[in-house]
Order: structure tokens, then sequence, then C-alpha cells
């Protein structure tokens, strides 16, 4: 396996300005003016790294008692907090889940597994969680996204992980990461659980996406050009110039109208 996710003093962050909520049920609609920053994370209580959030600087309550972590947040249409990430058993195993509003949700997998991101849909507040898990034959991780925790639908049958996912105006589900074709770890994405779209033929990650207003797909990672890891970004599947330097690495991306 390339490797096992871990977070180590990396926050994800989800920034709230003038926003409008719309209630899921009822879809009632009221606006504040307000500028809210959520953090997720972990702090270490002394023996155990306990997955927690932050509103504006403020720590909020834990979200697990015992080893967790939480990777993602992302906030709903309806002002709800979202946190995933993992926990670890008594026994070393970590599992899958997602917390809202602090409460953590029904358990995404029963074995070992690792939540890396969230995104919810704007319309139906659904909630997509990605992430990959072992299939029970050995070492090798298949990479997948849960609905509203539901059966994971998987993205590859090779060794792969799923590190980033987004929801496009067009409500389309987009997944970044990366899949094993045996010569190379394939950076890639996926689109409502399709075949992989391959953005490189060398060993490479892709650890981030994000969706314009307009559809376009932005991915930023990395691919090993031979001489060493160059930090890369990719639009629409397509290289794009202007970052070619050697042991580099993007982790993040956002895309900004102006």
């Amino acid at each position: 396996m390339k490797s096992v996710f871990t977070l180590l003093g990396i926050l994800a962050l989800a920034v709230v300005f003038t926003l409008g909520i719309t209630g899921c049920d009822n879809g009632t609609t009221t606006t504040t003016t307000s500028t809210a920053v959520y953090a997720a994370g972990y702090y270490k209580n002394g023996t155990q790294n306990i997955a927690c959030y932050w509103k504006n600087g403020v720590q909020q309550k834990d979200l697990y008692p015992s080893e967790s972590y939480a990777t993602a947040i992302a906030i709903g249409p309806d002002g709800a907090v979202y946190a995933a990430g993992y926990y670890n058993t008594g026994g070393g195993t970590p599992i899958a889940c997602y917390w809202k509003n602090g409460t953590k949700q029904p358990d995404l997998e029963t074995g070992y597994s690792y939540a890396t991101a969230i995104a919810i849909g704007q319309e139906d507040c659904a909630v997509y969680t990605a992430g990959y898990y072992n299939d029970y034959t050995g070492s090798k991780f298949t990479a997948c996204y849960w609905k509203d925790g539901g059966q994971p639908i998987d993205l590859a049958a090779s060794d792969s992980e799923a590190k980033a996912i987004a929801i496009g105006p067009d409500g389309a589900v987009y997944i970044a990461g990366f899949y094993d074709n045996g010569p190379a770890w394939v950076p890639c994405y996926w689109k409502d659980g399709g075949q992989p779209i391959d953005l490189a033929a060398d060993n490479g990650t892709a650890n981030a996406i994000a969706i314009g207003p307009d559809n376009t797909v932005y991915i930023a990672g990395y691919y090993d050009h031979g001489s060493g890891n160059i930090a890369s970004y990719w639009k629409n599947g397509e290289l794009q110039p202007g970052l070619a330097a050697t042991e580099y690495e993007i982790l993040a991306i956002t895309v900004v109208e102006e």
C-alpha cells in the first residue's frame, strides 16, 4: 500500500461568509451576515489524540472520547457542522465515520477504514464522505465514497485511495485520489463513481479538488517525472504550466470568482 493517511498537525478549514441558511426539511431560508471560520483536526490530551473542531478559534466539544482524528469539515446549507475522520478501536483498528454538530453518526465501515473528505449537497443536504477501506483480502485498500452513510460506492478494483470530494453546480460528485495500475500509482479523479480519469502516466497523487461555477474541474497534487515530485494542478484533466519544480507537492486548491 502506498500510504496510510494520518493527520499530523494539519487542520481542515471551512469558512462561512454571508450565509443564506436553507432548512433541508422545510425549505425555509434565513440570512445572517456573520463570518465564521471552522477548523477540524485533533489535539493531544496527554495520552491520546482526540478529534475535535474549532469555531472562530474556540475549541468546541470533543468528537470522540478516545484516539480519533477529524480530517475534513463542511457546513451544510442548513448551517449544520459536518466533520469526517476516523477513530481507533481498542484493538487499534481505524474506523471511518463522520459527525454532525458534534454527534457521531453510524460508522461508515466495520473494519479498517478512513474517511478523508466530506461534502454536503446544497439542495438535499445529502452527506457525501470520501475515503478508503480494506477489502479484507490483505493490505489492499479500495477508494470509495459513501452517501448518507450507506454502502460504499467503490471507485477502483485495484489498490486505491480517495483524497478529496466536491459537489459540482450540476450536482455531480467529483472525487480526487489515485489508483494502482501495476507499474505506477496513477493520479486521477472520478465523476459520479464512473471510470477514473487519469491525470498522469507516472506515479502521483491527486490531493484536492474544486469545481468552478461552470463545472470546470480543478485538481491539485503531484506526479513523479523520474527526478522527483512535480507540484502540479490540472484543469479538466489537462496539466497546467507554471508549477514544474522538483520535490514539491500541492495539498489544497480553491476557485474564486473575481
